[in-house]
């Protein structure tokens, strides 16, 4: 399978919109920062913002994922928003994908900090980040429709 990474341009937006397809994903994927559902107007007003940087995977040309890399100050940049879409889960792609990004963050970037959060119960993307040299720093909690869950942040120093 040939994967890439590349820039997510406006012809991706219905693309994304379509893959974030419910309240409780549209939570879990955007945090407090859209709400659902998910629009064109929304993620042109997000994508204004210069310090973030969207990605879309592709394989064999076909979108597949989607990440951001947010810059948090010159040399730290925090990973956000990683989704892999249904069908090509359990495949290994979102490491191929975040391996990628980490060199771009790297080279392109001269990120030297990299952090991200996963919800405490996600456990197939937390062993994913463990295994991509990321650790545990501190735990926090979002609400969502009442309900406290746990958010691990965590940190890789490239």
């Amino acid at each position: 399978m040939e994967t890439e990474v590349r820039t997510f341009i406006e012809n991706d937006y219905l693309t994304l919109i379509s893959w974030i397809d419910n309240e409780e994903l549209n939570f879990q994927w955007g945090g407090p920062c859209f709400t659902f559902p998910l629009d064109l107007d929304q993620l042109k007003n997000h994508y204004k913002n210069s310090k973030v940087h969207p990605f879309i995977l592709t394989v064999s040309s076909q979108p597949i994922g989607y990440v951001e890399l947010v810059s948090e100050s010159d040399f730290r940049f925090r990973i956000c928003r990683v989704y892999i879409h249904d069908g090509f889960r359990g495949k290994g792609l979102a490491k191929k994908m975040l391996r990628q990004v980490i060199r771009l963050a790297r080279e392109n970037y001269c990120a030297r900090v990299l952090s991200l959060a996963v919800f405490k119960d996600n456990s197939v993307a937390k062993h994913c980040y463990q295994s991509l040299g990321f650790i545990e720093k501190q735990m926090i909690q979002r609400t969502f429709k009442g309900e406290c869950w746990d958010l691990l942040m965590m940190e890789k120093t490239l």
